[in-house]
């Protein structure tokens, strides 16, 4: 596989994310604070539907 530079599209976010929860999922602390960011954009959901 070829190393070329990331596109940063959907699946390129996606795909970090997914690994970084696989390697340090977060807090019940962290989670409450990652979906109050989120819920300032406008998204709305529990941490048992972001998992």
């Amino acid at each position: 596989m070829s190393k070329q530079p990331t596109v940063w599209d959907h699946e390129a976010h996606l795909t970090l994310l997914l690994a970084f929860l696989a390697e340090a999922p977060p807090t019940t602390a962290e989670w409450e604070r990652i979906l109050d960011r989120v819920t300032q954009k406008g998204y709305n959901y529990s941490a048992s539907a972001a998992m």
